[in-house]
């Protein structure tokens, strides 16, 4: 009975927390869109709030439905079992098959309400005569088909007895005791499955290819409109894509996972993964959706901001200089990272039910508890190497975009990045530790390895408690987000680059250079964290042994620590020319024949160029930035006091700054 738990149901912890999660993040999510669409919506949206209430209105009860039930789909030859997991089993599994059914006719008038904004789009720009009246029907209209998918299964006969027995009959290797009493159909090829069915069918495939066309043709409407002004044009183009992503969210999480759902139904073969991702991906949407509105809809967009840096937007943008602070921060926990991975030299070995962490570094004198308590804080502190880099990438643009970004704001984004990396630093502390029986179960589930080396190790015991889930929970979403995050945030800083208006072109080409360092230190994390996660989430949830990935989880967590100092170094132009300098000066002092000398001198070194402000300059001809003034013997420049400032560009020749007063003498250097 053990095995066929562990096996049956060990998606169901992971199941929990996510829709715990899922409850919060949703309802505050749209409570926050709600505010927003009914505080800071311009006169320009108020046709368009109609919509954007429906699709709110109804994916909060998709997000209340969802966790009501919190089903698991498991389809047999003739029947089909509904196993509800959430609050709806204190009412009974006849109360669960009804919260079944409404959630899927909610969640089909969530497709529907998307759809409904695209094609209000489109006749808004096909003719301008849409009145209040028009909208509301449009949105009545709507929730037919939706009401129709709730209504048809009500009609059929509710026979939980049928579908429980078949189930344990065709599932033999499952433990459904966690689920008992359940619900479901007992005969799926009854008129009104089978409708249900189709409708749920038409609506997975065919709202989002419709909306796509749609979107198209909104698209060429725009375009081709010649009464738009180019800035309501290119708001409307915004508001598009922002619809674009929202039909793209249905498109990637109905299609597939209904694909793989009539797949196990019509050949019967079982595909645990699929049971629970139908629940999770149908309901995902309502999770993600209000992101889209938050950026694509500018209005709230501009309010966010507003909220974040307590500043109003501007397009005006302030120096492009980079805050020390950020820099020594970056710093500080890449040296952490290096350290704490020399310090402890994890190997990661996970059982079916425990995780062995076996350690190889100095911490072994110190004990397995030091070596354990190690790890946890060398896992957090990778975390910070990711968020301290997406942390610069979101400075950069919010420097972009906003004037008068001060020292204090970037310091409050500094203090807000630790809050995640502390949070999976202490977790793990909260756990209960009994190393005694990760080592036996390990030595058990691995009887070929040589722990010898490793001893004494330590381990989680549980790894379906609630601390070992969250950490994972949280190093799993900091491996895939953050990345990706910082990719579209970059794609942004870009555009912001390439459309500002009062930056030179000096200017912008030291910002994309300093946008190309950030790309790569964002790949690095990229190309570390999301293989090594997803190699090391696969092994944990299929029991498969990996060597490599047992040793590659640690090593490439404190790769990007490594590298990045070389990116900085040479991204940041006042680093590489700084080092570059340096190099060249060494390179000098051996040369043994000129050499270079400023008497009350300041130098300002950008890029190519430098700008003097000196009374006296002795520049000899293997000088660093006169590289192409070839003479036999070095010049002493005597700089006018009427001339102050006198840039001197490679390339340019002498008689260039005749203009500038500057008397020239043959005489060597002093």
């Amino acid at each position: 009975m053990d095995e066929r738990s562990n096996y049956s149901n060990r998606f169901v912890p992971y199941v929990n927390a996510y829709f715990q999660f899922y409850l919060l993040a949703g309802l505050t999510f749209q409570f926050i869109l709600l505010y927003l669409i009914r505080m800071k919506s311009p006169a320009s949206l108020d046709q368009l709030k109609y919509f954007l209430y429906n699709t709110s209105c109804v994916q909060i009860l998709e997000i209340l439905c969802g966790y009501f039930t919190q089903h698991r789909s498991l389809p047999n030859s003739t029947t089909f079992a509904v196993l509800a997991n959430g609050p709806c089993r204190y009412f009974g599994p006849a109360v669960c098959f009804s919260g079944y059914h409404i959630f899927l006719g909610v969640t089909f008038c969530v497709a529907l309400s998307i759809s409904n904004t695209v094609v209000y789009r489109f006749l808004i720009l096909r003719r301008r005569d849409i009145t209040k009246r028009h909208l509301i029907y449009i949105i009545i209209f709507s929730y037919i088909p939706g009401i129709v998918t709730m209504i048809i299964p009500f009609t059929d006969n509710w026979d939980f007895p049928v579908a429980t027995n078949q189930t344990y009959s065709e599932h033999p290797t499952y433990n459904l005791s966690y689920y008992v009493p359940f619900s479901g159909f007992a005969n799926i090829n009854s008129s009104q499955f089978l409708a249900a069915t189709a409708v749920l069918a038409i609506g997975a495939y065919g709202i989002p290819m419709c909306s796509f066309l749609l979107t198209r043709s909104i698209l060429k409407l725009i375009r081709a409109h010649s009464n738009l002004p180019t800035r309501t044009k290119a708001q409307a183009k915004t508001l598009v894509h922002g619809l674009a992503c929202q039909i793209l969210i249905p498109l990637l999480c109905y299609i597939p996972i209904f694909s793989v759902y009539s797949y196990s139904q019509l050949n019967g073969k079982e595909n645990l993964a699929s049971e629970h991702l139908l629940m999770i991906l149908t309901c995902l949407p309502a999770l993600i959706d209000p992101f889209i509105s938050f950026y694509f809809v500018v209005p709230y967009r501009n309010a966010l901001l507003r909220v974040i840096i307590n500043r109003k937007e501007d397009e005006k943008t302030s120096t492009m200089a980079m805050p020390s602070t950020v820099s020594i921060r970056q710093i500080s926990v890449n040296f952490s990272v290096l350290f704490l991975t020399f310090f402890h030299q994890i190997r990661c070995l996970p059982n079916s039910t425990t995780y062995a962490v076996l350690p190889r570094g100095p911490c072994r004198l110190l004990g397995p508890n030091a070596c354990f308590a190690g790890y946890h804080i060398s896992l957090a502190v990778s975390m910070g190497v990711a968020l301290s880099i997406a942390n610069t990438v979101l400075f950069r643009y919010l420097l972009l975009r906003f004037h008068g970004f001060g020292k204090n704001h970037y310091l409050t984004m500094i203090a807000l990045c630790y809050i995640p990396t502390v949070f999976l630093a202490i977790v793990p502390f909260l756990d209960k530790w009994d190393f005694q029986k990760a080592r036996s179960f390990t030595y058990k589930a691995h009887s070929t390895y040589d722990f010898s080396i490793y001893e004494p190790f330590p381990g989680f015991s549980n790894i379906q408690s609630i601390p070992f889930l969250t950490a994972t929970g949280v190093v799993a979403i900091g491996a895939y987000v953050i990345p990706f995050g910082s990719f579209f945030i970059i794609f942004s800083i870009s555009s912001l680059i390439k459309r500002h208006t009062s930056m030179s072109d000096r200017t912008k080409e030291v910002a994309k250079m300093m946008v190309k360092g950030l790309a790569f230190q964002t790949v690095l994390p990229f190309l570390s964290y999301t293989p090594i996660v997803s190699f090391y989430l696969y092994s944990q949830f299929t029991g498969e042994e990996m060597l490599l990935t047992e040793h590659f989880l640690m090593l490439c967590s404190g790769f990007p620590a490594l590298c990045d100092p070389f990116i900085s170094c040479y991204c940041i132009l006042p680093y590489r020319q700084a080092i570059i300098k340096y190099i060249s000066r060494k390179t000098r002092r051996g040369s043994g024949r000129h050499s270079r000398s400023l008497n009350s001198a300041d130098l300002s070194v950008f890029n190519d160029q430098l700008t003097v402000r000196a009374d006296v300059i002795c520049i000899g001809n293997t000088g660093p930035f006169f590289r192409t003034y070839q003479q036999q013997e070095p010049r002493i420049l005597v700089i006018q006091p009427t001339s102050w400032l006198v840039p001197f560009l490679i390339g340019e020749s002498w008689p260039h700054y005749k203009k500038q007063k500057i008397s020239e003498h043959t005489d060597a250097c002093l």
